[in-house]
């Protein structure tokens, strides 16, 4: 995850809370790996920072995408769910929150990002390359 996402997941007196099968400990430390080159790990952090965390749940903010969302009339109504499509909505760049989720799902398939560990979280297969080219643009 970029280290703009640990900012909201902490209140302004405590720290974000680190939960693994072995271990729960409040901590400022990030998850990290040298796994990208400077450049492709500095674009990735400003895709997400311009196009999808300002728009994340906060304490003292409130849930801007979901205020936006709001904006706009429902697609479908299932009881009291809304479905919005967000690519109708012009406040919403779909293309950098795809952008942003396909990130973190590469990153998961080529690290293990747990330690003693050699596999990846998941495998893509044949996706894998193709999703590196799409991020890389």
């Amino acid at each position: 995850m970029p280290r703009a996402l640990y900012d909201l997941c902490r209140a302004p007196d405590s720290e974000p809370v680190f939960v693994s099968s072995e271990l729960m400990v409040q901590t400022s430390r990030q998850t990290q790996d040298h796994l990208l080159c400077e450049g492709c790990d500095t674009s990735l952090a400003q895709m997400a920072r311009t196009g999808c965390l300002l728009k994340l749940a906060t304490l003292n903010d409130g849930f801007l995408l979901y205020e936006i969302l709001r904006k706009t009339p429902p697609d479908a109504v299932e009881g009291d769910v809304a479905i919005h499509g967000a690519a109708r909505n012009p406040e919403i760049n779909v293309a950098r929150i795809v952008h942003f989720a396909m990130g973190i799902f590469w990153k998961a398939s080529v690290h293990p990002w747990k330690k003693g560990r050699t596999e990846p979280r998941i495998e893509l297969g044949p996706y894998s390359e193709k999703l590196r080219m799409f991020l890389r643009g």
